[in-house]
């Protein structure tokens, strides 16, 4: 995920352009790219992420 914000920063040509262009917050665009703290839901949404839940089976002991 952090990969495809990358990619989106340098297309935008800085993080302060992309995060005005995508509505997010540019401390939480740099700790994200810097490893602090995991993106958050606006960042992944801005790379076209969606949030899902996964329902798996248990395994039965």
């Amino acid at each position: 995920m952090v990969a495809r914000i990358r990619d989106g920063v340098r297309a935008a040509g800085s993080q302060v352009a992309y995060a005005r262009q995508h509505g997010v917050s540019e401390a939480d665009l740099s700790n994200a790219l810097r490893g602090h703290r995991p993106p958050t839901l606006p960042l992944m949404k801005s790379v076209g992420a969606r949030r899902a839940i996964v329902l798996e089976e248990a395994a039965r002991a």
